[in-house]
């Protein structure tokens, strides 16, 4: 693992952010200072991505153990003898794409007994395409990865003249007789069927209908009929992590952790803006004002019309990969995701320590996590582990909240939303997981959690703030964490401690 110490808030500026000490200057011999060069930026980045290639061979071993450790356990258990999965390059796929490999092929697993599946890739694979070099190199990445058993050579992407037919006839040549050299009983394939997306939610549906009357004819009717969706397959596979992937999860923790740590140097109060910091999700003034907190994804939010300067009094909400950017995370790690929640508080002129009110709604906030964690168990659903978390914390005073906006009907009480929802591995709108709350479909709920399931450790904490036009101040958790046998295992330690910024 990667994990560093986090350092805390209630340390001094300089101390807690050692990346803005000043460095002592060196001394010769003669007793003459020599003047040391000072960083361009005294909050530079103590961490940066590691280089691509040492990325890809992490995300190979990712490959490696997810073949080797979780395909015959998640294929067995879902009576599925085979496992067919079209990644077409025109078809949006980061499954196909990132994690098997390419986004032109056809991926074959065959449960052949044994503690192994046979991993093959066939169908016309286009030479130049995305995942090959393509800058004039003719390695194949898929040969030598050493993930697959069999590898068919891909093809250049010409037209050849004189050849008959079009790409169609030749799309899925020689995989009906692959099949049938193996006579699977049940043949999953890459389209999806009961665990839709939820209401309002955005889907990628898999195999394009084209794809899949063309794979039909070539199986022949025997082995056409013995498709089924891989829905449950998928959800299984994509479920259950491996040690490489809490490495690779580690890392990203870092770097974002390096990023918000770089943000809270940089702040400083009447002058720091929000285009200069790079992790600000919003900030909730002296006066309870949300600013930066976005109306179009939280109904009653509000967007800033400037650029807002932050402020002696203000407490600041800082996650990386959100809003400005998510699309820089996503370009540096890829179908992965992890997220942490810091919050901070700009002390005001006189102050040492955070108001009571912000210390009291962390305070909660804590309490609310720990019973949380408590109950989260492999095995069970998302709505079994619910029910048990809700009636501690209605024990505890909170009131229970089915949305993520403060009930202004009950006012007076500290109201909290949970919404545990994968992480990780794609987009828990766009890929079937489990999921702990109110929000997404019934299936959702019913799933039970595997071993190394990774989520969001997210809930929205709303505490009373009368004298506040808005009546609340809310604290959101949105903490990564995976979910095993033994309990909850955060990759970097959980911050216990609201930062102060002087």
């Amino acid at each position: 693992m990667l994990a560093r110490p986090v350092s805390l808030g209630i340390l001094p500026l300089a101390l807690a952010l050692g990346a803005c000490a000043p460095q002592s200057p060196d001394t010769d011999a003669s007793g003459a200072h020599t003047a040391e060069a000072l960083p361009e930026d005294p909050c530079a980045l103590t961490l940066e991505p590691m280089p691509p290639e040492e990325m890809g061979a992490l995300k190979n071993r990712i490959r490696h153990e997810k073949f080797d450790q979780v395909l015959p356990v998640v294929m067995r258990a879902n009576d599925i003898d085979m496992w067919i999965y079209v990644s077409r390059e025109t078809l949006p796929d980061d499954l196909g794409h990132e994690d098997f490999g390419d986004n032109n092929a056809v991926f074959i697993f065959t449960d052949r007994g044994g503690d192994r599946i046979e991993r093959a890739v066939l169908g016309r694979r286009f030479q130049g395409a995305e995942f090959v070099a393509g800058q004039g190199s003719d390695v194949d990445p898929l040969e030598v990865s050493g993930a697959y058993d069999i590898v068919g050579k891909p093809v250049e992407r010409a037209e050849d003249p004189g050849m008959s037919g079009t790409e169609y006839d030749y799309r899925f040549k020689g995989i009906g007789a692959f099949v049938a050299e193996r006579d699977p009983e049940r043949i999953a394939l890459n389209y999806m069927e009961k665990l839709g997306p939820r209401i309002g939610g955005r889907s990628r549906d898999g195999i394009s209908h084209t794809d899949y009357i063309l794979l039909a004819r070539e199986l022949g009717e025997t082995y056409a009929s013995r498709l089924v969706s891989h829905d449950y397959l998928m959800h299984d596979y994509i479920s259950r992590t491996t040690p490489a992937e809490w490495e690779f999860l580690t890392h990203m923790r870092e770097y974002m952790l390096a990023v918000q740590e770089r943000d809270w140097c940089r702040i400083v109060p009447g002058e720091t803006r929000f285009s200069e910091l790079d992790s600000v999700l919003w900030v909730v003034s002296k006066d309870g004002d949300r600013i930066g907190f976005r109306e179009e994804l939280y109904p009653g939010g509000y967007s800033s019309e400037t650029d807002y300067v932050i402020q002696k009094g203000d407490t600041i909400y800082l996650r990386l990969g959100y809003f400005k950017t998510e699309g820089l995370v996503k370009e540096i790690f890829g179908n992965y995701y992890d997220g942490l929640n810091e919050i901070g508080y700009v002390l005001d002129d006189g102050e040492t320590e955070a108001p009571q009110y912000v210390k009291d709604a962390w305070a909660t906030s804590l309490k609310v996590h720990d019973i949380a964690e408590r109950h989260l168990r492999v095995g069970s659903t998302g709505r079994e582990i619910f029910r048990d978390i809700m009636a501690e914390v209605e024990e505890a005073g909170i009131m229970p909240l089915n949305s993520q906006v403060f009930d202004e009907n009950h006012a007076d009480r500290i109201q909290v939303n949970l919404d545990f929802h994968a992480a990780g591995q794609g987009d828990s709108t766009l890929f079937p997981a489990p999921r702990l709350g109110i929000y997404g479909p019934d299936w959702n709920h019913e799933m039970p959690f595997p071993p190394g399931h990774h989520f969001y450790f997210e809930y929205f904490l709303f505490m009373p703030m009368p004298q506040w036009d808005e009546g609340s101040l809310l604290l959101q958790s949105h903490d990564g964490a995976i979910l095993n046998e033994d309990g909850v295992l955060f990759l970097t330690p959980r911050p216990m401690e609201i930062r102060l910024i002087k």
